[in-house]
């Protein structure tokens, strides 16, 4: 299970471990973002840091509508117990995980400040 909480902003933050080129895991803050449709987004300094290896670009739909080249990364990310497989956009925002990785997740929210955040596999 992965806990969080939501922050005065009703935003709702978990951690996720993200496996770095040097072999270790880094845990990195990461808000919930079911508008967005992807695995996760971190910024371009946490993807340098970690040494994620360059994929491409991918033509990403932004909030406004734009579609956008943005560049795309392979990572790995602990999940429900288990190293997962993970796409990562580059951002200029925070770090977020979206709805992929989140699929057959079941999210339960306390939305007010401080509120839990519990996600746990779909048995």
């Amino acid at each position: 299970m992965t806990t969080g909480r939501v922050n005065w902003f009703l935003e709702a933050i978990i951690r996720v471990e993200v496996l770095g080129s040097d072999g270790t895991f880094r845990v990195l803050r990461c808000l919930v973002d079911t508008g967005f449709d992807g695995d996760l987004a971190l910024p371009a300094a946490t993807i340098r840091s970690l040494g994620l290896a360059y994929v491409g670009p991918s033509d990403t739909v932004l909030l406004d509508g734009p579609a956008l080249p943005l560049p795309m990364y392979d990572g790995v990310a602990r999940w429900h117990g288990g190293a997962t497989p993970v796409s990562v956009l580059e951002t200029q925002q925070e770090a977020l995980i979206g709805m992929a990785l989140l699929e057959n997740s079941i999210v339960a929210l306390q939305v007010w400040d401080g509120g839990d955040v519990l996600i746990e596999p779909r048995q």
